[in-house]
């Protein structure tokens, strides 16, 4: 009977390994078929080895029966493994593909700010220039100095125009202090005062606009009669407003200013020999 026992159980494990074999076959790769279609027939060949041989090849047999279990579950991991590492790869791959994303964006928005920059304004100064020794209408002998700014263009054919653009200065001693200012200073292409309307109280060229053209456009600094030891800066309304220095060299500090472009600003050595001499400026060196 026990013998009768063993061979039943062994019956049905056979029974249950091929019904698992029949569930489990359906998801396997094409490649592993033919493995597990000779490991099949293996294990029938032992089963019915495992009848003529008798007790103890027929119990060895039926634990080799097992082995298609384990390779099942082994190939199970190696598939979860696959699965895994494709999961992993396709997200590498959508973040690479989102960064990529993300840099012609980023480039495509520095080709349009570039371009913004390039039909902006340019503005900035040019040298400064003096003018010594100039006759007036009274006979008397004068001196000038001027600032300079230009509106540039980045490429040919890419400029705005500056709008409104007016000039602001700030004189000082060396030392440090307000000496004057600051005060909304005159272009030199100002009309006179006398040129205007008697109803009309300030210039019309107090602001200007300043085209993108390169050309050099001017404002006053200062201004000296030559029978005077002081010099005289000259406003927007054309004011002539002392400078409360008796010769000597002070700071002036310029601003540009106007409607559609960043403040610019620069920093001029005036120097003023005193009675009998004529202005001289230049911008004061980087420290």
């Amino acid at each position: 009977m026990a013998i009768s026992t063993r061979e039943t159980g062994v019956d049905s494990f056979r029974t249950n390994t091929r019904a698992l074999l029949r569930e489990t076959g359906a998801i396997l790769l094409g490649k592993y078929e033919r493995w597990i279609t000779g490991t099949t027939v293996l294990l029938a060949l032992g089963a019915i080895f495992g009848k003529w041989a008798g007790g103890v090849i027929e119990s060895g047999l039926a634990w080799f029966g097992l082995a298609p279990l384990a390779a099942l579950a082994g190939y199970s991991l190696l598939r979860a493994h696959h699965n895994s590492v494709t999961k992993i790869t396709g997200q590498l791959d959508s973040r690479d593909t989102a960064i990529a994303t993300r840099d012609t964006a980023i480039a495509d928005l520095q080709r349009r700010v570039g371009e913004l920059e390039e039909i902006g304004p340019v503005v900035g100064f040019h040298d400064p220039e003096s003018e010594p020794n100039q006759p007036m209408v009274d006979g008397r002998v004068q001196s000038f100095a001027f600032g300079c700014v230009v509106n540039s263009q980045k490429r040919s054919g890419h400029g705005e125009t500056a709008k409104d653009a007016y000039p602001v200065l700030t004189f000082e001693g060396l030392g440090g202090g307000v000496l004057l200012g600051p005060l909304k200073g005159r272009w030199r292409d100002a009309p006179s005062p006398i040129q205007l309307p008697a109803t009309q109280h300030h210039t019309h060229l107090e602001t200007i606009d300043l085209r993108p053209n390169g050309e050099v456009r001017q404002f006053d600094i200062a201004t000296k009669p030559h029978d005077h030891v002081r010099c005289f800066a000259i406003d927007s309304k054309q004011n002539a407003l002392e400078v409360p220095v008796d010769g000597g060299d002070v700071r002036v500090r310029a601003v540009i200013r106007g409607s559609n472009f960043p403040d610019i600003e620069e920093t001029f050595i005036l120097s003023n020999p005193g009675y009998g001499g004529s202005l001289s400026v230049r911008r004061e060196p980087a420290t």
